[in-house]
């Protein structure tokens, strides 16, 4: 049992920013020993993104594949050093190790490319249109990661809509996802954090105990990016419910909130709101270069603190060992 901390955790951004040229580092996620880390990069006034890889120790970022237009959504496979991504907006390509050549699959409308963890398959949060099939979307779908054929579509069932899924590393039948019932348009700001067990035929129910199934929308539940701890006990997701009323950011900033899978302790905020972090990643943990304790890293806001706008955002880390917690 694990009892909430109340202290909140600065990020400690990787680089010094702004950089030259300014850049919003956003989406990110770290490879299996914790040295280096691929981010979505694009410049701070605008315009496409692009996947650089980061490495640590040195705090540099080279473009990872420069020959494509627009990648974004990076997973990295701890098992097979493999990396997903999107490109061209809701294609899947998958890149064997930095540096050498990519598969791109034609699929168009599948965001969120998530690795089981053995690297078999992904999961992603799907558009694609099937004939003769009346789905939610997004849904959370399964593909083949050799073929990028669909293995299964609508995990989460007929009467939930799902976004980016994230899938339990010691337990795959378990996947978390963003998603809201159907009836009214999916949005965001009204999501819950859901967990399907596909070895069961039960529905996907809320993450979170007291959390409500349906009915009306409960904004102290809200949550989005759910992202599995490497033991599979903990999640990390972000969440706007604690933001303070009045900023210019309509439906609130996000702060970075923990839960520990299947107990009744509540989730509890380990950011600020100010700082607007989001799309929180575990680092790994009991692999020869990092040992001790868990940490996470984000996307953060690079004036965090002061104005609460929306960006640019840097790349950051959240060191969980100032929390009173036994990981």
């Amino acid at each position: 049992m694990a009892s909430a901390s109340p202290i909140l955790i600065t990020p400690k951004f990787v680089f010094t920013y702004p950089l030259t040229p300014n850049v919003s580092d956003y989406l990110c996620v770290v490879n299996a020993d914790g040295t280096s880390v691929i981010v979505e990069r694009a410049a701070s006034s605008g315009g496409e993104a692009q996947l650089y890889l980061v490495d640590l120790a040195s705090a540099t970022a080279t473009s990872l594949l420069p020959a494509l237009e627009v990648t974004t959504r990076p997973d990295w496979c701890w098992q097979t050093g493999e990396i997903a991504f999107n490109y061209m907006r809701q294609k899947v390509g998958v890149l064997p190790r930095p540096g050498e050549r990519h598969a791109l699959f034609d699929m168009i409308g599948m965001d969120y490319p998530t690795w089981f963890p053995k690297g078999e398959k992904l999961a992603t949060e799907s558009y694609a249109r099937v004939p003769r099939i009346d789905l939610p979307q997004p849904n959370t779908t399964t593909i083949d990661r050799s073929t990028g054929a669909i293995i299964a579509m609508a995990l989460e069932g007929t009467n939930l809509y799902g976004g980016m899924p994230s899938v339990n590393p010691v337990n795959s039948n378990l996947i978390a996802f963003a998603g809201q019932p159907v009836g009214t348009p999916y949005d965001e700001d009204r999501n819950y954090i859901w967990v399907k067990d596909t070895s069961s035929a039960r529905p996907a129910i809320p993450l979170e105990y007291n959390c409500p199934a349906t009915g009306d929308f409960c904004p102290a539940f809200q949550g989005r990016a759910p992202w599995w701890s490497p033991d599979g006990k903990w999640l990390a997701f972000e969440s706007n419910r604690g933001c303070v009323p009045g900023h210019a950011r309509p439906n609130g900033m996000y702060a970075i909130y923990l839960y520990e899978y299947d107990h009744p302790t509540p989730a509890f905020a380990i950011t600020d709101w100010a700082f607007n972090c989001n799309h929180a990643k575990w680092f790994p943990n009991g692999f020869a270069r990092m040992p001790g304790p868990f940490k996470l890293i984000v996307a953060a806001w690079q004036n965090g603190g002061t104005d609460p706008l929306s960006g640019p955002y840097g790349l950051a880390t959240l060191d969980l060992s100032l929390l009173n917690i036994n990981f």
